[in-house]
């Protein structure tokens, strides 16, 4: 509640089952959001040493030939355009490289390497890890998409989440994205 008024989302319990689960936008309701999504198992990331929460429903892989991929998770759906919700969880080494020092250059690369890339919004976040996070839009194959990437600072390490979806669909995944990306946590 922020002054009163509902904002954000809203998850609604019975028997200690989601039943519902909502967006608010200054008391109104925005969107009404599939509670599937938002039913969790732990991931267990081994090369990190932490859990992640991943949508149940959504088909999840934790095992790659690249050990610095650690998970990937996609929505299945049903829309014209084949582009399902998506993330991915990744990291590299720093190498010495001071970790403000890493998110720059990666945030350039992006920029250089990622044809039609437009960014929206970039931040340093707080939280329980040092952290950025980086908005932006993007077109594929004649599709809009809309992503969040956000980079974490595990001292020798740099994990990095990514989740997209469609551009018109963003506003249903963002806060996901959002609250499974930021609750990384070290076993």
């Amino acid at each position: 509640m922020i002054n009163g008024l509902k904002r954000g989302i809203w998850k609604d319990y019975k028997d200690n089952n989601l039943i519902s689960v909502q967006k608010f936008m200054n008391d109104s309701l925005e969107y009404k959001l599939d509670k599937d999504d938002y039913i969790y198992e732990e991931a267990y990331l081994e090369a990190i040493n932490s859990y992640v929460p991943v949508s149940k429903h959504w088909d999840t892989n934790l095992t790659f030939e690249n050990k610095k991929l650690l998970l990937t998770s996609v929505k299945d759906c049903d829309n014209s355009t084949g582009y399902c919700p998506n993330f991915i969880f990744n990291y590299e080494n720093l190498d010495g490289i001071p970790f403000k020092d890493f998110v720059l250059n990666d945030r350039k690369q992006i920029h250089e390497n990622i044809e039609g890339f437009k960014e929206i919004e970039f931040d340093k976040n707080t939280g329980k890890y040092e952290s950025y996070q980086l908005r932006y839009l993007k077109h594929t194959k004649g599709v809009e998409i809309a992503g969040l990437c956000i980079w974490f600072n595990f001292n020798d390490k740099v994990v990095i989440f990514r989740g997209s979806s469609e551009k018109d669909d963003i506003n249903k995944y963002l806060l996901l994205f959002i609250e499974i990306g930021n609750s990384i946590t070290k076993k």
